[in-house]
């Protein structure tokens, strides 16, 4: 495909999208006593289980707490890759893209349609290889966790293992902000405007929901 066919606003909307994107990941993830996101708020929470730990002489909650975010981690990406199926399986399948042009009375452009679905698939795509790696970080932290001393709250394995739990969740995280941008980047079949009225609602609902929502509140 030419890239040039598409319009002025299409780059500008791109520009606006990976900007926000950047900065998000910036901002929800930085380590700050100013004001702190849901999200980095856990951070202490993940430090204080790794603690406890050390007091247990039965481990089998800790156990099954870390298998619970393992599964979660797989359902996901399950979930992403067959997501990623289905936009590339409507790359091939003009019905839609021809329905759509009779709603918005507006010739769409075959290749800039698929386009458009590609990066779609590519935003899914991210997510899915972030959460196939917080799986498999959760499990290196499980080899860690086992490692951890009784009675030993200076034991060096504990740190490490609740550095590990804290770069899974890093890695889960940013995948479920994935599924959000998806699902603005999507409305892009639409148009420009669209798009960024999209990126704008998916933007504002994650900023509140880790800066002004109930659970961070209480996590506070």
């Amino acid at each position: 495909m030419d890239f040039w066919q598409l319009e002025l606003l299409d780059i500008f909307a791109i520009l606006i999208f990976f900007t926000i994107v950047i900065v998000f990941n910036l901002r929800i993830e930085a380590e700050t006593s100013e004001r702190p996101s849901t999200y980095s708020l856990m951070f202490k929470y993940r430090h204080k289980w790794m603690q406890v730990l050390t007091t247990r002489n039965n481990r089998i909650v800790d156990a099954t707490i870390l298998s619970m975010l393992q599964q979660s981690s797989r359902f996901f990406a399950s979930g992403m890759m067959i997501a990623v199926g289905g936009v590339i399986a409507l790359m091939s399948r003009p019905q839609l893209q021809v329905g759509l042009e009779g709603i918005f009375h507006k010739d769409l452009d075959a290749n800039t349609w698929n386009f458009k679905l590609f990066f779609v698939a590519l935003i899914l795509a991210n997510g899915f290889l972030k959460f196939i790696w917080s799986g498999r970080v959760f499990g290196y932290c499980a080899i860690v966790m086992a490692s951890i001393s009784e009675n030993d709250p200076n034991d060096a394995e504990m740190t490490r293992a609740a550095e590990l739990n804290i770069t899974a969740s890093r890695s889960f995280n940013r995948g479920l902000r994935m599924i959000y941008f998806a699902l603005a980047a999507i409305c892009w079949l639409l148009g420009a405007v669209p798009f960024m009225l999209a990126t704008g609602f998916v933007s504002y609902t994650i900023w509140r929901r880790e800066f002004s929502s109930a659970t961070r509140n209480a996590l506070m």
